[in-house]
């Protein structure tokens, strides 16, 4: 092997094993430690004619928390404005699901 490839085996074999031997530190990060019980809103807006709109309301929990908990948002009021002030209640199925009657939403 020549000198000049024998230097580029060299080199890029230390690229490709330094990262791995590099010293590591662990962190964590703040949201780890606290619980700031935000409002989660998951849905869409179904504007199509005769649509129906669902929206789920629940709340964050810690990161690590039981992956099976979950924090419903409970006995809450949803309306849905248009622009021209009309408005549309939606009503609550339960476990945080709130479902609005068969509306046509202008776009």
């Amino acid at each position: 092997m020549n000198p000049k490839m024998k230097y580029l085996f060299c080199c890029l074999a230390c690229c490709l094993v330094w990262p791995w031997g590099a010293c590591k530190q662990s962190y964590t990060p703040p949201a780890l430690d606290t619980n700031p019980n935000l409002l989660v809103v998951d849905g869409v807006l179904n504007a199509g004619a005769g649509g129906v709109t669902t929206i789920n309301l629940s709340r964050t929990l810690k990161i690590g928390d039981s992956l099976g908990a979950y924090i419903p948002e409970l006995n809450d009021k949803l309306v849905i404005q248009g622009d021209g002030g009309d408005t549309y209640a939606l009503t609550e199925q339960g476990n945080g699901t709130y479902l609005s009657a068969a509306i046509t939403l202008t776009p």
